[in-house]
């Protein structure tokens, strides 16, 4: 009897959507778009994506400490934001 051709060792092809590379994380940050607005302001010609942006200035805050409290406080910004909004809308 002759041997089978199929060979068994081969791995099998998975469908589907392949898996993202790297050792990271994924994060998923919302944000308004005075912040977007800043962010594309401070990645300005640099050839950057704005993940990239987001790691290098988190990177920095983190080595810096903190020894600054924030220009504005967080429930600040959306607040502002939602006033813009209903200024615009009304």
């Amino acid at each position: 009897m002759a041997k089978s051709t199929r060979n068994r060792k081969k791995a099998v092809r998975k469908v589907g959507r392949p898996k993202a590379g790297g050792a990271g994380s994924p994060m998923v940050v919302r944000m308004h778009k005075p912040q977007l607005k800043a962010l594309d302001t401070w990645i300005g010609a640099s050839d950057i994506s704005r993940p990239e942006a987001i790691r290098q200035l988190v990177t920095w805050a983190l080595a810096h400490g903190k020894t600054q409290a924030p220009v504005e406080a967080p429930i600040n910004i959306v607040k502002r934001v939602r006033e813009n909004e209903a200024r615009r809308a009304g």
